[in-house]
């Protein structure tokens, strides 16, 4: 798991997400007040905001029973052809565990920014304190993140909470039978024929 949060976080950086919008050359200004010159800047309220706005399109694809159709995904030819991209879009595309993916996405990639600047240790046992469902424990982290974001509260407490979300999720899914393993593979693989990772 640290490797695919580093992994996700990189990515962004190549794409230039995370590039400081005050030095827009090669050479990073040495004065500049938002990356003091590494040339790097992440607004993490922005970043919040993001994480935040794909929770309510997860929980809305979750009530609405929009689920992947994984069994029509033939893992002998599918995986290993071109039709692989139109399989994707048919079965996996817009669906909760799409969604729960990018919503997983963009929390790895504010984390590895996090990690990035001010390194901190990453433990990704399982949370097995949590005995609420998928909808709820969503609910309960969209409320949370409404805390974080009014009350600006500081990059540990925030990489805490995703860090822990992130744990109860991926325990939540194992008891319910959402193979999320098998879903961020596959939108990696998605990812990888669609912008050449």
């Amino acid at each position: 798991m640290n490797q695919l949060i580093k992994d996700v976080h990189h990515n962004s950086i190549v794409w230039g997400k995370f590039d400081c919008p005050n030095c827009k050359t090669d050479e990073p200004k040495m004065d500049c007040e938002l990356c003091h010159g590494t040339g790097e800047y992440c607004d993490i309220n922005s970043n919040l905001e993001n994480i935040y706005s794909k929770l309510f399109s997860v929980l809305k694809f979750y009530k609405e029973s929009r689920f992947a159709r994984l069994e029509n995904l033939n893992y002998d030819t599918d995986l290993n052809y071109i039709n692989f991209q139109e399989t994707f879009s048919q079965n996996l595309n817009n669906t909760f565990e799409s969604e729960l993916v990018e919503l997983l996405f963009l929390s790895f990639d504010l984390i590895g920014y996090i990690v990035d600047t001010d390194p901190h240790i990453i433990n990704f046992m399982e949370d097995e304190s949590s005995a609420l469902g998928i909808e709820e424990e969503l609910t309960y982290f969209a409320i949370r993140l409404e805390d974080i974001i009014r009350d600006k509260i500081d990059r540990d407490t925030i990489f805490e909470e995703l860090l822990l979300t992130i744990k109860r999720i991926f325990y939540i899914c194992k008891i319910e039978g959402i193979g999320i393993k098998t879903y961020i593979r596959l939108s990696l693989l998605y990812s990888s024929r669609s912008i050449g990772w």
